[in-house]
């Protein structure tokens, strides 16, 4: 019995060192537990955080859409107003061209008028010379009328 007690004591001793072991294990095993409890929570934090950052970007993204629509649009209407300027550009061009046409055909018709004027003005001169000596000759022709005439009657 003795060699009974005396495994027995042996065997308790091993269970009191097992469990002080199994003590230090619990220990380390609790601390553990307080540290993941406490990076737990900090993840319940982040991932609160994160849904609500991904809500508004979701939101953001959204507008973006949005934003992206309305530019389409804008750039389709920008495109169509370049399509009608470049129209315009095109008869505003034809314009200029029957313009300059048009210009030179008066300006050409203005030369002949010119032309036609200077060459008017130096027939009046010489009409008008013409007339001065016509003038004079009939002045003449009139004083020799008149002398004949006082002639005629004084011979009378």
């Amino acid at each position: 019995m003795d060699e009974k007690l005396d495994q027995i004591l042996v065997s308790l001793g091993v269970i009191q060192t097992d469990i002080g072991i199994l003590k230090t294990d619990v220990a380390v095993l609790k601390t553990d537990v307080a540290v993941l409890k406490t990076d737990v929570a900090e993840l319940k934090t982040d991932v609160a955080v994160l849904k609500t950052d991904v809500a508004e970007l979701k939101t953001d993204v959204a507008v973006l859409k949005t934003d992206v629509a309305e530019l389409k649009t804008d750039v389709a209407v920008l495109k169509m107003d370049v399509a009608e300027l470049k129209t315009d550009v095109a008869v505003l061009k034809t314009d200029v061209a029957e313009l300059k046409t048009r210009t030179e055909r008066i300006a050409d018709k203005l030369n002949i008028t010119f032309e036609a004027v200077a060459y008017t003005k130096e027939e009046i001169k010489d009409t008008r010379y013409q007339l001065d000596r016509h003038e004079l000759l009939f002045g003449e022709m009139a004083k020799s009328l008149l002398e004949q005439n006082i002639r005629i009657a004084r011979s009378m």
